[in-house]
């Protein structure tokens, strides 16, 4: 059992080294707090804000999307990356909050070590279409969705295939060492609901300023997923259903 663990470890070293090395090269310019990034991550804070307890940051990166959430008095934050270059300036970034309320683990998304039902909510920004395959993904969701617990909420942003900005960009810039994947709406949401969430609320992503409603956030509001260059979504892990017949009265006729 041991040594098959170790050979499935190996084979998943070789599998993502182009893509890790990658990551590790660009650690030092990745992930600042501008342009369309910084102001996703401005949109899509208040979601996790509001969470409550153990938190699992999938695909961390350099840590400017914990800055933008983390509250110490609510929010304990698990860090996942496979880069450890961008895990050291994760570090750095939160040191003051470091191993209080900010701890890093080196890990894949597709074989998280921890537990079943361990978190309280999990997220996943700017890190799905980094993956080589859609097994990749599907893994990597089922594996967030077994470490949540019961009840907890998960936050998944990614590039979508509708949008024909993005589409072309998938087409040509797509590399081993650097995947550019994007991905349909309801894929996504077949993917969530197979590992047992129910999705809760959709976010269409256009880069507008996030703190003044904009006519093509109000006229797109009803088209989520149909032309936005990226979608989130907010899902939530259904209780056990022995845990819902609990909940029934059995007294009553």
């Amino acid at each position: 059992m041991r040594e098959q663990r170790e050979q499935d470890e190996r084979a998943q070293e070789t599998k993502y080294r182009p893509i890790v090395d990658t990551f590790d090269r660009l650690a030092c310019k990745y992930g600042g707090p501008v342009g369309l990034e910084e102001v996703n991550r401005i949109k899509l804070a208040p979601l996790v804000r509001e969470q409550q307890g153990m938190i699992l940051d999938v695909g961390c990166g350099t840590g400017t999307f914990i800055e933008k959430y983390l509250d110490a008095r609510r929010h304990t934050v698990v860090s996942v990356d496979f880069s450890d270059e961008m895990l050291a300036l994760t570090r750095k970034r939160m040191r003051r909050r470091f191993g209080r309320s900010v701890f890093l683990i080196k890990a894949l998304a597709q074989s998280l070590p921890f537990a079943d039902d361990t978190f309280d909510a999990c997220v996943c920004v700017n890190t799905l279409h980094n993956m080589p395959h859609w097994a990749d993904v599907s893994d990597a969701v089922a594996h967030m969705a077994r470490v949540l617990r019961p009840g907890g909420a998960m936050l998944l942003e990614f590039r979508n295939i509708r949008n024909p900005i993005r589409r072309k960009i998938t087409n040509l810039y797509d590399h081993e060492h650097l995947p550019q994947k994007a991905f349909k709406v309801e894929d996504m949401i077949h993917a969530l609901h197979n590992s047992g969430l129910d999705v809760e609320q959709r976010i269409a992503l256009y880069g507008e300023n996030p703190n003044r409603n904009t006519i093509m956030d109000s006229a797109m509001s009803g088209l989520v997923g149909a032309r936005a260059p990226r979608v989130a979504l907010l899902a939530r892990k259904a209780q056990p259903f022995d845990e819902l017949l609990d909940g029934i009265d059995d007294s009553t006729p």
